[in-house]
């Protein structure tokens, strides 16, 4: 098994990157958080953690930036019905902090609304995950009805959900406490 990966960046897309390893290229398809995390620029040194799915036809390698999306996307794929492709996709729409906290709260519409899973996958997710993170310390609970409501309100005056959820990507909860700092930053975000 292929447990970590020190390399270069020297090709990247929206879904996956080549790391080049002592002049040995491996592909690994990689959730759009852990794009965000990798340095801007040709050839940058970075340290994944990977996991690799072994079938019939292929080998495919997928790589995390911490520890925390590498031991969330193994969960996701002990679930029924959620392979690794889709265990990603979940990963580039809900960080391992959402989700760990809509499995706490037992909100699996939270997860719909903030992330735009759909509904019989978020249930899953909330049901099949909630005994296996017994004693995993989140967030305060009251924190997901503050950042539902800001997208509600910028959903009422008229932008997406895409939009509302990305403008309080960029208003984090730990800068704008309250809802009225955070949708202010959140309004400013997309005045630009």
């Amino acid at each position: 098994m292929i447990g970590q990966l020190n390399g270069r960046v020297v090709r990247r897309t929206d879904k996956w990157i080549i790391l080049d390893v002592n002049d040995t290229g491996y592909r690994l398809t990689v959730s759009t958080e852990t794009i965000k995390h990798l340095p801007p620029g040709p050839e940058t040194k970075v340290r994944l953690h990977t996991y690799l799915v072994v079938r019939d036809d292929a080998l495919e390698l997928f790589g995390f930036w911490n520890e925390a999306e590498q031991q969330f996307f193994e969960l996701l794929i002990t679930l029924p019905g959620i392979g690794p492709k889709s265990a990603i996709a979940i990963l580039s729409v809900a960080t391992p902090e959402l989700l760990r906290r809509a499995i706490h709260t037992g909100q699996a519409e939270y997860l719909t609304k903030m992330s735009g899973i759909g509904k019989k996958n978020a249930e899953k997710i909330v049901l099949n995950l909630k005994d296996k993170l017994d004693g995993v310390m989140v967030s305060d609970e009251p924190g997901l009805n503050k950042e539902t409501e800001v997208v509600e309100i910028l959903q009422a005056l008229g932008y997406s959900l895409a939009e509302g959820r990305q403008a309080l990507q960029q208003a984090p909860a730990e800068k704008y406490p309250d809802t009225h700092s955070r949708l202010k930053a959140a309004l400013k975000f997309l005045g630009k």
